[in-house]
């Protein structure tokens, strides 16, 4: 199946001259794959003026290219259940001298299906290798992955590119590169592709993702014939599979698949410790996102990498197997960990706080899940209502504390903050033993 990207230009609104009609018409196409693709356009003045000539826009990209305006940032890989940073994504930037950091989307569908993108392709190749070399004489092995466009991979330079890259940098373990492909572009002729792939895997050592999975129309077909690597969720199911009982369907299903066809999987679009918890208990230890890191310099990466600490959550539910009905706790036990970061912002003048959740225990989401869900699934348990003290007390503890900063004793609410950290240690703790307490009941009703 095909996806078609139309441009259209209207005589003699945009322009009385053939060659303008049909310059505008292009011009109007590309605005279209801008857009998302597979849909038309009309050529739009303010794109035109935005984008200017065709030709002339090339022309300024492949110039930046050889001005070293275009750089790599990178975005962090992370194994939540160990909290290893395992690898990063090589995401191509333009930092312009005047108009600063021009988005991707702004320019490489300019270039798409032309000889620059296959210069800038390999460009990309060449300098995350020259990276992982710096990063390794700094003691930091990371799997790195990079973009290649289905124009790239399929032209007859590419396998004899990357080998060449390779072998500039020797002391890079070429199975720490990986190529993410786009589901999507592989729709022309898989058997092509799945061949070049098994020559990267087989000759180079290279691994290969397949990026976006679930947006294509063939993601069957995909995962029996081609034989990648790696599975990554689009993060559009990702972003609302919290609220969306479809997107979290698709999510579960896709972990599935990955799994049966004995793929490893990655989600993007992690951008909250809830989403990093879920994809745990759905089977998907592995992500990337906001939730973790934005995209950063390259020079920012290993100080980032020494300093990282996983989500306080992660690691409290990393080693339990329950089941996906127990989900309320724990974005109860997020929730909670976040109102003690408020409480703390407050005193360091960052934010404020709404008076409701602060005096009252019972209007904190951990609140509503304690007299709720938790009453009525684990009530009978000795750590729940061990629990119900240690919440009562916090919330004394966070009123009293904001009191004496509203009354201008700040110092002495910061004082007070230490026993505020200890109360959410406790709190943490005891959700801690109540987790162990319903695995150990739910193996004894097995």
């Amino acid at each position: 199946r095909l996806t078609t990207s139309i441009g259209i230009s209207l005589y003699p609104n945009d322009s009385t001259d053939l060659d303008a009609l049909i310059r505008d018409a292009d011009q109007a196409m590309y605005q279209a794959k801008l857009s998302g693709r597979n849909q038309y356009q009309f050529f739009d003045l303010f794109f035109h003026e935005q984008g200017g000539d065709l030709p002339i826009k090339r022309q300024e990209i492949k110039q930046a290219l050889l001005d070293k305006q275009l750089t790599l940032y990178y975005q962090p890989k992370l194994n939540m259940k160990t909290g290893q940073v395992f690898g990063a994504e090589a995401l191509l930037r333009w930092i312009h001298p005047e108009k600063g950091m021009i988005p991707p989307l702004d320019f490489l569908p300019l270039i798409e299906s032309t000889d620059l993108e296959i210069l800038i392709g390999g460009w990309v190749i060449n300098e995350a290798l020259s990276q992982m070399d710096i990063w390794l004489s700094q003691g930091l092995e990371l799997e790195v992955s990079v973009n290649i466009s289905s124009f790239h991979l399929l032209s007859p330079a590419f396998f004899d590119q990357l080998n060449d890259a390779l072998d500039k940098h020797p002391s890079v373990d070429s199975r720490n590169l990986q190529l993410e492909i786009l589901e999507s572009s592989v729709l022309g002729d898989i058997n092509i592709v799945s061949g070049i792939v098994k020559s990267c895997q087989n000759v180079l050592g290279v691994k290969v993702a397949l990026d976006d999975f679930g947006t294509g129309y063939s993601s069957l077909s995909h995962l029996r014939n081609l034989p990648a690597n790696t599975i990554k969720i689009d993060q559009t199911f990702i972003r609302d599979m919290l609220d969306d009982a479809d997107d979290l369907a698709l999510v579960e299903s896709i972990i599935s698949l990955a799994k049966t066809f004995n793929r490893e999987i990655i989600a993007e679009g992690v951008e909250n410790a809830e989403h990093g918890v879920l994809l745990m208990r759905l089977g998907c230890d592995c992500a990337q996102g906001f939730g973790i890191s934005r995209p950063m310099p390259a020079d920012e990466m290993m100080g980032w990498v020494l300093d990282y600490k996983p989500d306080e959550s992660w690691s409290v539910w990393a080693g339990s197997e329950w089941e996906l009905s127990n989900f309320p706790l724990v974005v109860a036990q997020s929730d909670h960990m976040k109102w003690v970061e408020d409480i703390l912002n407050v005193l360091d003048g960052k934010q404020g706080l709404e008076q409701g959740v602060l005096c009252s225990p019972t209007e904190c989401r951990l609140g509503h899940w304690y007299y709720a869900h938790g009453q009525k699934y684990y009530g009978h348990l000795d750590a729940f209502r061990k629990l119900e003290t240690i919440h009562i007390s916090l919330h004394q503890l966070g009123r009293q504390i904001i009191q004496q900063y509203n009354a201008g004793k700040k110092n002495e609410a910061a004082q007070m903050a230490e026993e505020l950290l200890n109360l959410k240690s406790k709190v943490l703790d005891t959700l801690n033993e109540l987790q162990r307490q319903v695995l150990f009941s739910q193996t004894s009703l097995a």
